[in-house]
């Protein structure tokens, strides 16, 4: 049972506990008044009953950073990881010496709320959800009795790269499917197949021939960035039919991967110049400084006789086309929960928050087709 006293014009209180098989003191002042220092030993000493040490001394960033190393390193990207090292860059920074067990609900939102000030609301929601998993295993550890990430504010400060950059619209997306079908090469088809599965760079880079079920159409993903991105689905005759020509006329390697060259596998960079190559040539053809030719001219002058000018005035990455492959199926209506199976996310509500602006969007267009049905009732 704790012990209270004032010292000056502050508490702190006192009480013993067995740690590592000896009796020790445990206290802590400087609280401002008395109830103060109570609530705090009343969960220190509910802490120490449940089996949590009190005496560790394990510094937060470090327990951050061995866990990304455990957890993250050699299972997501390489830039990915890098992402998670800045992250530890930024807590370091921020918790030089602070012991994890000291980490509380308003430092770290204090935290929180200065790097919102820099940057957008998808960067502070991810770094929150990456403390917040190593702030679950601490609890499981016995580190720590609480997560101070409990219901933290994550909104940025900072605008987001504008939604439309991130990915192309419907006609963009045929487009770009036309001319790389167009195209006979390793690159081409890489972005092909990550066009019409909006499956992530490592998922496609990881592709091995046993992969492809050309009977049913059917592609296994081998998931590289959750427990539950391991799946298989479904991809059109066309593009199966492509892919099966692609692989048998090139020598595969004694390792079986589809996309690499002499055992290498493709780079992120060799995919993106590919694809930027790509997307400055229809650029150039929405402009009429280039010609174009086969399905695309024809797709193109179809757009025309609708008086629908071809535009294309983007140049996107790879992951770009995860999100255009999401935002060609909503548009067309098709269920969420198939497209976060699809997607590979963990559960659908990172779909919903990943997508929110595409789902809106999709919103007032699913009102308009409610309120047009009932008023004809």
């Amino acid at each position: 049972m704790a012990s209270f006293e004032k010292r000056g014009t502050t508490w702190r209180y006192v009480f013993y506990a067995t740690v590592d098989g000896k009796r020790k003191k445990i206290q802590k002042g400087s609280f401002k008044t008395k109830a103060e220092a109570r609530k705090h030993a009343s969960e220190l000493e509910a802490y120490y009953n449940r089996g949590f040490s009190l005496d560790n001394t394990v510094v937060f960033h470090e327990y951050f950073y061995n866990w990304i190393t455990v957890n993250k390193e050699n299972k997501v990207s390489h830039k990915q990881f890098m992402k998670y090292e800045k992250m530890h860059e930024y807590l370091k920074a921020a918790f030089p010496y602070d012991l994890l067990k000291d980490i509380t609900k308003p430092t770290y939102q204090k935290f929180l709320n200065e790097y919102a000030a820099t940057h957008s609301t998808d960067s502070v929601r991810k770094l929150n959800a990456a403390v917040r998993n190593v702030m679950d295993d601490a609890i499981h550890d016995g580190l720590i009795l609480k997560n101070p990430t409990y219901k933290a504010v994550t909104v940025g400060g900072k605008e987001s790269k504008a939604a439309n950059l991130k990915y192309l619209e419907y006609e963009q997306y045929k487009a770009l499917k036309l001319y790389l079908e167009g195209m006979d090469t390793l690159p081409a088809h890489f972005l092909l197949l990550t066009l019409v599965t909006g499956a992530r760079f490592s998922e496609i880079q990881q592709l091995k021939v046993s992969d492809f079920n050309f009977l049913h159409n059917k592609l296994h993903l081998p998931g590289t960035k959750t427990d539950t991105s391991d799946r298989t689905i479904s991809v059109d005759r066309s593009t199966m039919q492509r892919m099966k020509h692609f692989i048998d006329n090139r020598p595969t390697h004694i390792t079986g991967h589809v996309f690499s060259h002499y055992g290498t596998l493709v780079s992120n960079n060799t995919i993106n110049g590919t694809l930027a190559a790509a997307c400055k040539e229809l650029k150039a053809i929405s402009e009429s400084k280039v010609e174009a030719s086969g399905e695309l001219k024809k797709y193109i002058d179809d757009l025309k006789k609708e008086n629908k000018p071809f535009k294309f005035d983007k140049v996107v990455t790879c992951h770009a086309l995860r999100h255009t492959h999401c935002s060609v199926l909503i548009a067309e209506g098709i269920s969420i929960h198939y497209i976060s199976k699809r997607l590979g996310h963990k559960n659908i509500g990172v779909t919903m928050s990943v997508y929110s602006h595409l789902l809106e969007q999709s919103f007032e267009k699913e009102e308009e087709k409610a309120i047009k049905f009932l008023e004809s009732i």
